[in-house]
């Protein structure tokens, strides 16, 4: 029966580290918000695509110019932004896959203990009494 109980446990615990992705986006929901700034970033840069679309570069250079590195300079923020969030996702997966890890070895080292039990007994008259 206690055979049944460790395979579950480490069936259980096997099953956790094929979910780790999505137990790493539910802590990144919890944990992380986008922030207002970054919304109206994202909204700003929507806006100024739309007006870079409807400026001729001909035309209007100066205006198609400036409105080209406010549009760079937005896009470099956000890339940084989005480059630092994967970075704080990748140590949350990090750190789930090492608890998960830790949790195998405590419930394996727990087992053992309880198991360490012989399974055979040798009689004496099989044991080699050789005097050298």
């Amino acid at each position: 029966m206690l055979a049944v109980g460790i395979f579950v446990v480490v069936f259980c615990l096997s099953c956790l580290h094929a979910v780790n992705p999505y137990i790493v986006r539910i802590i990144l929901r919890w944990t992380r918000k986008d922030s207002e700034e970054e919304f109206s970033k994202h909204q700003e840069l929507k806006s100024l695509r739309k007006d870079l679309y409807n400026i001729s570069a001909q035309d209007e250079f100066a205006r198609y110019a400036r409105t080209q590195r406010k549009i760079n300079k937005l896009t470099e923020e956000l890339a940084q932004k989005s480059k630092n969030r994967s970075m704080i996702a990748m140590k949350y997966q990090w750190f789930v896959t090492a608890m998960l890890y830790a949790i195998q070895v405590c419930m394996l080292i727990h087992f053992t203990q309880y198991t360490c039990n012989n399974v055979f007994y040798l009689n004496n008259k099989h044991t080699c009494n050789t005097v050298i």
